[in-house]
């Protein structure tokens, strides 16, 4: 019954295909966007499991990555759900001069916000990967959702030129993985108009965590006689000990993906791509919200609750003069003026993420942090 009714609220279409696997679609801006869904077996997924987004390349489609990446043999034993979305057209709007005016990033946010809601996945572990265009998709996602995704990986993709002087230095630093190929004929390792050269993004993204000196070079077992070798890169952290940039390097390497389905060449089955990106996103979560209660003095302001969906309700022992609530870039969305006692106030719509609320009386200024949730 309360699949059927969440079905009915949100427009979404969901088919049972086999024991662990559903496709869904709903409307987003007009076109019907749909994507694959993995759940790994009850007795392996904790209470909340973490969600991985995994992105099929140019001309691709999900159910095609699907079985190349084999990430869901990876998820059936780690425990987390995995979804494979569709890009309109077989593509996802990066930014390259060709593509069509899609906006990908709305999309995605939107999926991770009703998957997360309808499965109660955990909010705080959501990551996304992708073959190739869906590697740069990752790269996009990393620079204007970094409020959504923990963190981010590419295989055989890369950051389109420009995206380095665009993405939002004011937003938390997206940890990040890069897995390429020296021999890849369509993105390649050196760059091209589709990419910058694979060393610089991985520099940019280890000059932004401050770890740039600080890479561990690993030689990852040779288990496979195919001719290909592999070198991880591994950028840590000095204090924490996480590693915030991974970087494998497959000598030789062509378009694909190592260890996944195929047998083409240039794939080495040294090791699996699926179980690394797995091994190093666990390392990370999103900051976990803040209790807006907390945030202002004892028995003088309330907000709830938190996280929050239409509506948010507050309590004031004393004269408020004014709410406003910000965006985490800084942009104001809503301003009140209230007054003592209770009330409620209807929320525009909202991207999930962490909004900033300011409330001021005759006396102070004071502020707290509210998570946003789509309901």
């Amino acid at each position: 019954m309360r699949t059927l009714l969440l079905v009915f609220c949100f427009g979404v279409s969901l088919m049972l295909s086999a024991q662990t696997d559903l496709t869904g679609s709903f409307e987003f801006n007009g076109a019907t966007r749909d994507y694959r869904l993995h759940l790994p077996p009850d007795d392996v997924a904790p209470a909340q499991p973490a969600l991985v987004l995994n992105l099929h390349g140019y001309t691709s489609f999900a159910a095609e990555q699907e079985g190349y990446s084999r990430m869901n043999e990876v998820a059936d034993t780690a425990g987390f759900v995995v979804c494979y979305p569709n890009g309109l057209n077989r593509e996802w709007n990066v930014g390259w001069a060709f593509n069509r005016n899609t906006d990908d990033v709305g999309f995605l946010r939107e999926l991770v916000a009703r998957l997360v809601d309808e499965y109660d996945l955990d909010p705080l572990r959501v990551y996304t990967c992708g073959m190739s265009n869906g590697g740069f998709m990752s790269y996009r996602l990393a620079c204007e959702a970094s409020d959504v995704f923990a963190a981010a990986g590419s295989v055989t993709g890369g950051m389109v030129p420009g995206l380095r002087t665009s993405c939002d230095s004011s937003s938390r630093v997206v940890p990040v993985m890069q897995v390429h190929g020296t021999n890849d004929p369509t993105v390649a390792f050196g760059g091209s108009f589709l990419n910058d050269p694979i060393d610089v993004t991985v520099q940019y993204w280890a000059d932004r965590h401050g770890v740039a000196g600080n890479a561990l070079t690993l030689a990852v077992p040779d288990r496979v006689d195919d001719g290909l070798t592999t070198t991880r890169y591994a950028y840590v952290d000095p204090v924490r000990l996480d590693t915030l940039v991974d970087y494998y390097v497959v000598e030789g390497g062509r378009h694909t993906w190592p260890g996944g389905a195929g047998g083409q060449a240039g794939q080495t089955q040294d090791f699996s791509a699926s179980a690394s990106l797995w091994q190093f996103f666990r390392q990370f979560s999103l900051p976990p919200p803040v209790s807006v209660s907390s945030g202002f003095r004892q028995n003088t302001f309330r907000v709830w609750p938190n996280p929050a969906r239409e509506q948010l309700h507050f309590a004031a022992q004393a004269y408020v003069r004014e709410l406003t609530l910000y965006a985490a870039a800084g942009q104001e969305v809503l301003r009140k003026r209230i007054g003592a006692g209770e009330g409620q106030l209807d929320l525009p719509p909202l991207a999930p993420a962490h909004y900033y609320v300011r409330v001021t009386s005759a006396g102070a200024t004071e502020h707290a942090v509210l998570m946003v949730k789509k309901g």
